[in-house]
C-alpha cells in the first residue's frame, strides 16, 4: 500500500471538501458503477511514459492525459476522479454529475462564485474569468480559503457543461505553487476529449518536447 505524505493527504481531504457532494445512493447488487476509470500506458519516444485515462458514466466518455507524475483515486459515489502530484506540489480533482441540465444562468460567473462561497464562506476571490474547454465555455474562478486547521490554501474551479450534466474541475495548491500548478491544469484541460458512451473515444496526442 503507497504511504503518503501529510500534505499529500491534506490535499486529497480538502478537495474532497471543495467539490460538490452527490446524496448518497442505495446500494444495488446489479447496478454498474456510476463512474469508472479506466487507464492505459505507453511509452512515447522522446516523451517518455504516458498514461492515457476515461472516465465512463451513464452519458459521457471522457478520454484524457494523466497529469505527469501523478497517482489517481476514483471515487465512484462522487463520480470524481482526483490526482495528487508525486512530489505533494498541487492537487486535480474532476467531478461527472449527471442529471444537471445547466441553465445560462447556472454558467453565470456570479452563480459559480455564489456557490464556491456556499462551500466555503471565508473565500477570498483573486479572479474571474472564462474558460474554453470541449468545445464550450464556462466560468472559471482564482481563490484563496482557510482549512480547518487555518492554512491558507489556492485554488482555480472550473464549471463545464456536458450532455446530461455538468463537469468540475478543481486546482488545489499552497501559495508558492500555485502558478505552476495552474499551467498544469491548463495542459490537462487541452487533452480532454468527450464522445458518447459507446463511440470511439478520441485519443489525446502527444506532442514530444
Amino acid at each position: 500500500m503507497p504511504r503518503y505524505s501529510l500534505w499529500a493527504v491534506l490535499l486529497w481531504s480538502s478537495l474532497s471538501t471543495l467539490m460538490a457532494q452527490q446524496p448518497a445512493a442505495p446500494p444495488a447488487s446489479n447496478a454498474p458503477p456510476s463512474l469508472q476509470l479506466t487507464v492505459q500506458r505507453e511509452f512515447i519516444p522522446n516523451a517518455g511514459p504516458v498514461a492515457h485515462g476515461q472516465l465512463l458514466t451513464q452519458s459521457n466518455c471522457l478520454a484524457f492525459l494523466f497529469p505527469p507524475d501523478s497517482v489517481a483515486r476514483s471515487d465512484s459515489a462522487q463520480q470524481r476522479v482526483s490526482f495528487v502530484a508525486r512530489d505533494d506540489s498541487y492537487s486535480l480533482a474532476v467531478q461527472l454529475r449527471e442529471g444537471e441540465r445547466l441553465t445560462a444562468n447556472d454558467l453565470a460567473a456570479a452563480t459559480w462564485r455564489a456557490q464556491l462561497v456556499a462551500r466555503h464562506p471565508d473565500l477570498r476571490e483573486l479572479a474571474a474569468f472564462p474558460c474554453h474547454a470541449l468545445g464550450t465555455n464556462g466560468p472559471a474562478l482564482d481563490f484563496k480559503w482557510r482549512t480547518a486547521g487555518g492554512l491558507w490554501l489556492y485554488s482555480r474551479a472550473v464549471l463545464l457543461p456536458l450532455p446530461g450534466g455538468r463537469l468540475e474541475v478543481t486546482l488545489l495548491a499552497d501559495e508558492a505553487q500555485f502558478e505552476t500548478a495552474k499551467h498544469r491544469l491548463n495542459s490537462f484541460l487541452l487533452t480532454l476529449h468527450r464522445s458518447a458512451p459507446g463511440e470511439k473515444a478520441a485519443v489525446p496526442v502527444v506532442v514530444p518536447d
